[in-house]
């Protein structure tokens, strides 16, 4: 399996020498408030108007579509900052991976690929971020990590 694979293998160990991962996780500050910033949006009053004028009891259909509307608004949140995040970052790094996100409070979940002799920068743009969004965002520095996210080989066993 080595030696079929050297060329791929070396490919691969070449692309990530003097690279490291850092990944960064943003979760809101205060779920609660950011909820209540978009009870008060301009679209949920107008549906909630609707329904009350309609009828006098809220059906099920109702709260679905409030629901799919609060949902809306939170993943357009949810994308603008973790834009924010990317493009501040983005200078001090050769690649990108964004990760699944594990619940409704976790903005982002983004993996950088930085040379190591960019860390710092990168850090030190990652503060300037986190004060820059006054506090509405947890951010959490995991790392520096191996480059997991941006190369890995699987070697299987074939038989032939």
């Amino acid at each position: 399996m080595l030696g079929k694979g050297y060329d791929v293998i070396f490919e691969n160990i070449q692309k990530v020498t003097n690279q490291l991962e850092i990944d960064i996780v943003a979760t809101w500050s205060d779920f609660n408030q950011m909820m209540a910033e978009i009870a008060v949006n301009p679209e949920i009053l107008e549906v909630k108007t609707k329904i009350e004028k309609s009828t006098n009891r809220v059906t099920q259909t109702d709260q679905l579509t409030i629901g799919y509307l609060v949902k809306k608004i939170l993943d357009e949140k949810k994308a603008e900052y973790a834009t924010k995040i990317i493009e501040a970052l983005k200078p001090f790094c050769q690649s990108t991976k964004q990760h699944e996100l594990m619940n409704d409070q976790m903005v982002s979940n983004t993996a950088f690929l930085a040379n190591q002799s960019q860390s710092a920068l990168l850090e030190n743009a990652l503060e300037q971020v986190d004060e820059s969004l006054l506090g509405t965002l947890n951010l959490k520095l995991l790392g520096p990590l191996q480059c997991y996210s941006f190369s890995t080989l699987e070697g299987k066993d074939l038989p032939f």
